[in-house]
């Protein structure tokens, strides 16, 4: 018995750790306006320099599919067709596919398969909380004085936690990306005040 014991625990030394799961964005796109799409990772906060780039062409239908290797853990990404972009979260393990028409990439943006529910949340997160919205709070900070600018930063922030509470409500997503959002949201706040 024991030195079966011991093959066991050499066997599992000459493998080594288990390799996280990989990750996997793919897609459709119509319309798009480059011939590519991009993902960014691992962005230097100094900088603003991603460490990790993938690229992959689209083919004839606009179709694509970009596999991460070994991430770390979850993460904020950026996907790129062209000009146009937006914020995703992968977790190591996700298998996300997204479709979008590029000349409405905002509003036409969906998710489907494992991590969906909170790149879905994003999407609808940065349509209704635009800058080009009347209720954003960079339309109003110019014309404020102190005291107001933390006053419609707190309404603001409770806002977009109420959305966010609505949202999962009905769809259960990870507690690392509540934590996510609620961070960003902190963060934003915190940004807004020094401008």
């Amino acid at each position: 018995m024991l030195p079966s014991l011991w093959l066991l625990a050499l066997s599992a030394a000459l493998v080594g750790p288990p390799k996280p799961p990989r990750t996997v964005v793919s897609g459709h796109l119509n319309h798009p306006v480059a011939p590519q799409v991009q993902v960014t990772y691992n962005v230097n906060s100094l900088t603003w320099e991603p460490a990790s780039v993938l690229n992959a062409k689209l083919d004839a239908q606009g179709n694509f599919r970009l596999v991460l290797p070994s991430l770390p853990g979850p993460i904020e990404a950026t996907f790129r067709n062209g000009d146009q972009r937006t914020t995703l979260f992968l977790s190591p393990g996700d298998d996300l596919h997204l479709t979008l028409d590029a000349a409405k990439f905002d509003e036409s943006l969906r998710y489907t398969g494992t991590g969906a529910a909170a790149n879905n949340y994003l999407a609808q997160s940065a349509l209704r909380f635009a800058i080009t919205q009347p209720s954003h709070p960079l339309r109003k900070l110019e014309a404020a004085t102190p005291a107001q600018m933390v006053a419609i930063l707190d309404a603001y922030r409770r806002e977009r936690r109420a959305s966010f509470k609505a949202y999962v409500a009905t769809h259960p997503v990870p507690a690392v990306f509540r934590a996510y959002v609620r961070q960003t949201a902190d963060f934003e706040r915190a940004g807004y005040l020094l401008y």
